[in-house]
């Protein structure tokens, strides 16, 4: 066992609300984390498996405008490393995502990461998420996040993680959208419902980038595509 730094791990979480009108009367609300794998302890299950393995237990709590616990859900999974020189990189971030159904309302919530090995903990509190209503008759955009990529998803993706599979993209959300120098792409995903029915459907996407007050920075020009699927 190899025994990692003793203070917190560090947590990035956000909440993504998706009112998807094919939920009906609740919306899908998703906490996408992200973990540095150099912060946990790893281990060799025998002397045959060369690799390192640790484990992740990630739970968000969701809490009530009264301040009361409503509901949770959790993921378990593994991080797996080819040798422990390889952990001592601490630009390698690890994505995962905690899904859920919420009823309309205003909420809380607490996305916590256990290092199941170590015993090691972190959190990070979200102190408002706005679950609206499903729109069932107006064009809705919901579901957005900034991204470090996106791209089309593949058979190995669908086998390693299918939660940060959208639609058939492969999604790795930043939950804190705070982006370096290094990042020279910043990707945006986002969902539309409603969209009028036929086979001829068209869509004009106009993008801008803001500023922190919300005021225009750049025009990011317009598109205008085919509308596909239901």
């Amino acid at each position: 066992i190899h025994t990692a730094q003793t203070r917190e791990l560090t947590v990035h979480s956000r909440a993504v609300v998706v009112p998807n009108p094919t939920y009906d009367s609740v919306a899908l609300v998703q906490f996408p984390f992200m973990i540095y794998r150099h912060e946990f302890e790893y281990y060799r299950p025998d002397s045959t498996d060369p690799n390192w393995y640790t484990s992740v237990f990630a739970q968000a709590t969701i809490i009530d405008a009264s301040g009361l616990p409503y509901d949770s859900a959790m993921t378990y999974f593994t991080i797996g490393l080819p040798s422990l020189d390889s952990r001592s990189d601490s630009n390698v971030p690890v994505f995962n995502t905690i899904n859920t159904l919420l009823k309309p309302g205003s909420y809380s919530a607490r996305v916590e990461v256990i290092d199941v090995v170590s015993k090691r903990a972190g959190n990070m509190f979200i102190s408002s998420v706005e679950v609206p209503a499903p729109e069932k008759f107006h064009l809705t955009l919901a579901g957005t996040r900034m991204a470090y990529l996106i791209r089309t998803a593949t058979a190995k993706d669908s086998l390693s993680n299918l939660r940060l599979i959208h639609h058939g993209l492969f999604v790795l959300t930043n939950p804190l959208s705070v982006f370096a120098d290094a990042d020279s792409t910043v990707y945006l995903y986002g969902e539309i419902y409603n969209l009028s029915a036929g086979p001829a459907r068209t869509v004009n996407y106009t993008f801008s980038a803001l500023k922190e007050d919300g005021s225009p920075f750049v025009g990011l020009g317009s598109r205008t595509q085919t509308a596909e699927g239901s």
